[in-house]
């Protein structure tokens, strides 16, 4: 999770065919009132986010959005950033890591596996939006989920949801702006946030959809 403070959080307009929205809304209304810090994508693992800035996260392939506690008591929405198709989700884990609860626990490698769930890991069943060069395929997240399939090969995915908060089901058509969970702290979390990351040409090929100087052309947000 991120440490940077929320004076670096730009405002975000789309800019491209597919437009994200902000992913969270505040018990207030506003889309950042409650938020206290902000960790950018640093997807090339150079250091430094789009905006040239330098991550505390190094290599770290989403945008963490950090509230308050007592925001998160209250609950902080997390929105759909694009309309799109419900694919995976996860809705019954321990919600308050770090913890001594086997749910705030790395899964043992050995054991992962298709339909798996053990430690903070859950995976899909096999076979599930493979790549062509994949046969077999399945995945693996972190803690409460849910991940989205949007036009143009674009995914989007919102980790580390409350428990029992999760308002999607599979093949569900969700609307951009449209709730589909609240900020929690489950699977490997330090504390409350939504990690929010992009996904361009299939599962878990993150692209940065930040704009800056130090970003990849044709981001999706303009920052």
């Amino acid at each position: 999770m991120g440490k940077c403070f929320l004076a670096m959080i730009f405002l975000a307009i789309p800019t491209a065919a597919t437009e994200l929205t902000w992913p969270v809304r505040c018990p207030d209304g506003s889309e950042r009132g409650c938020l206290t810090n902000i960790s950018y994508p640093d997807i090339d693992g150079d250091g430094h986010d789009s905006g040239c800035t330098l991550v505390s996260n190094r290599a770290h392939t989403g945008t963490d959005l950090v509230p308050t506690q007592n925001s998160v008591d209250a609950g902080v929405a997390v929105i759909a950033a694009s309309p799109g198709k419900a694919i995976f989700m996860q809705d019954e884990m321990y919600d308050q890591c770090p913890a001594d609860h086997p749910e705030c626990l790395p899964a043992s490698r050995r054991k992962i596996r298709p339909n798996y769930q053990g430690g903070y890991t859950s995976c899909t069943a096999q076979g599930q939006y493979c790549r062509e060069d994949q046969q077999g395929c399945f995945w693996c997240f972190s803690g409460n989920y849910v991940v989205l399939e949007h036009e143009e090969g674009i995914f989007t995915s919102y980790l580390h949801l409350k428990k029992g908060s999760v308002a999607v089901t599979p093949g569900q058509t969700i609307e951009a702006g449209q709730q589909i969970g609240l900020v929690g702290s489950s699977g490997n979390s330090e504390g409350p946030h939504l990690h929010f990351e992009v996904w361009k040409g299939g599962l878990f090929k993150p692209v940065d959809p930040w704009r800056g100087d130090c970003g990849e052309p044709g981001a999706i947000w303009d920052r």
